[in-house]
């Protein structure tokens, strides 16, 4: 980051300009002598999450792309970019791989569909081209990094290293003023609160209010319910082999589920069953009809996600979401907060072994991994888009900020993101929150928990878990089936249904996957 912030003082504006504008042109690869050079394609998949400004060009062509393939020219290569909707990745990845038609160069979050695809030799090997070539990122990977990427004792993949804030309970303070409620503090309260937000709607919503909800996913009806409610039934510190256990096999899972039940049987839970992309909830939240939602922590800020707090405020001026955390055991010590999906690993990069050309793609991912290619990726460019105050870049026009750079790094992916080392928390959120409405961001840097400040946190596992690839994927899924049918079910049947889901859970290789991953924990962490 210093290095950078030297170039920035020396070259300032005009300089940063000159590289816009060069990036804008010389697409074709010609040389400083005018002859071109012929340039090889390779393909990199892309997120479309619809978000980039309709001035800003398309999602295969834009400033980015563009700036993207004039530093690619050089060496003789040219980046096309292969978009899928991002609700739609979980199921359109697998198929393109399937079908031999996914791009040179991925990313997916799903670690254990990539242990399947190396188990069938689907995936480009990188170890010996990461010695050859990967300069960019042996500098600024740890051994740990590395191996967080490897399988089976190889470099398969490359992961994105990050901070990140913790999963966390969203709750309209304004409604609690009117009621004359403080924020609740443990289940209890909470309960009672969201008892009178059903009661006495104090939004003035009436039919639409959802006193409170849980975000779907294009896989899942609730969501995040294991990072953020589980640990208030938890009354013990979680160990390592717990941590790597499948929530659905912890002994408090049932309660916590029984919980959700219960706030959706007395109208207290909202339900998004059909809500595959998040639509519905987004609208709900900026109509201001819910009350209090779990979601990820920079969720209601950030323009990728739609602007939600911003957009919520222009429609209600007074409203005022505040980050809470009320899950708390009432006979633990401590606050287990996030102790699941809190890793500083994002997603990994990975290529199918269908890349005509990996000794390409490995230079792409290492100009990626290079400080201008990390640092342009995640902030922009240098004296158009920001400059650096007290270390930490700054928008320097926010509006165009937000309209030029907010889109880049959620659906291109950046090789690392910024300040992503234990110590820089601070640098973090302050450089986090540059994307965010002015008036917002200091409210996020107060409420927001870095991951690296979580006490306990999912040990990643690097040695084989051969019997876990082979059933948690599909377990994952019947689970999430099930659990709709469990909180959505009435009182009186939801015990039978939660014992035939665990009952349907081990005998499809829930077991087996347990002392899979328990066994690589204690190989890899027990001396």
């Amino acid at each position: 980051m210093r290095k950078w912030g030297d170039v920035l003082e020396v070259l300032c504006l005009w300089l940063g300009t000159a590289m816009f504008l060069f990036a804008s042109g010389q697409q074709d690869g010609t040389n400083k002598t005018g002859q071109t050079k012929e340039l090889v394609e390779i393909t990199q998949l892309v997120w479309d999450r619809g978000t980039i400004p309709a001035d800003q060009g398309t999602i295969e062509d834009n400033w980015w792309t563009r700036y993207v393939n004039e530093k690619m020219a050089p060496k003789g290569i040219k980046v096309r970019f292969v978009p899928i909707p991002r609700a739609q990745e979980t199921q359109k990845l697998p198929l393109m791989l399937a079908a031999g038609e996914a791009p040179d160069l991925c990313f997916t979050y799903d670690k254990n569909l990539l242990n399947l695809y190396v188990k069938n030799g689907a995936l480009v090997d990188y170890t010996d081209l990461l010695a050859q070539k990967g300069i960019n990122i042996l500098k600024i990977s740890s051994s740990t990094d590395l191996e967080a990427g490897k399988i089976n004792g190889r470099q398969y993949t490359f992961v994105c290293k990050s901070n990140g804030v913790a999963d966390t309970t969203f709750i309209r303070k304004d409604w609690l003023d009117k009621l004359g409620l403080p924020l609740p503090k443990t289940v209890d309260e909470f309960y009672a609160v969201l008892k009178a937000f059903r009661d006495k709607d104090p939004g003035g919503v009436g039919d639409k209010l959802v006193p409170f909800a849980l975000m779907g996913s294009p896989s899942a009806s609730f969501t995040l319910w294991e990072s953020v409610i589980l640990p208030a039934f938890v009354k013990d510190p979680p160990t390592g082999e717990r941590l790597v256990t499948p929530a659905p096999l912890w002994p408090e899972t049932k309660n916590a589920i029984a919980f959700l039940n219960k706030l959706y049987n007395e109208k207290l839970l909202g339900e998004f069953v059909v809500d595959k992309d998040g639509a519905i909830f987004k609208q709900k939240v900026i109509r201001g009809e819910i009350g209090a939602f779990v979601s990820f922590g920079h969720w209601p800020y950030h323009p990728a996600y739609g602007s939600v707090y911003e957009k919520l405020k222009q429609n209600i001026p007074e409203a005022q979401l505040v980050s809470i955390n009320p899950w708390k055991h009432p006979e633990s010590k401590e606050y287990y907060v996030n102790f699941i999906r809190n890793s500083p690993y994002l997603y990994y990069f990975f290529s199918p072994k269908t890349a005509k050309r990996p000794d390409l793609v490995m230079e792409y991912l290492n100009w990626l991994a290079s400080e201008e290619g990390y640092m342009v990726a995640n902030l922009g460019l240098p004296g158009i888009d920001y400059t650096l105050v007290n270390g930490v870049p700054q928008p320097i026009d926010p509006v165009k900020y937000t309209n030029r750079v907010s889109w880049i790094e959620p659906q291109y992916m950046a090789f690392r993101k910024p300040f992503a080392s234990k110590g820089e928390e601070s640098l973090y959120l302050r450089n986090a929150a540059r994307l965010f409405p002015e008036n917002l961001r200091q409210q996020f840097i107060n409420e927001s928990t870095p991951i690296t400040l979580l006490k306990y946190s999912t040990p990643p596992l690097n040695l084989p878990t051969p019997v876990a690839d082979k059933y948690l994927v599909a377990l994952q899924k019947k689970w999430e089936e099930a659990l709709a049918k469990m909180v959505l079910s009435s009182p009186d049947k939801f015990n039978t249904l939660f014992d035939e889901a665990i009952r349907a859970y081990r005998a499809e290789g829930g077991d087996e996957v347990v002392k899979d991953l328990v066994n690589a924990y204690r190989q890899q962490y027990t001396k």
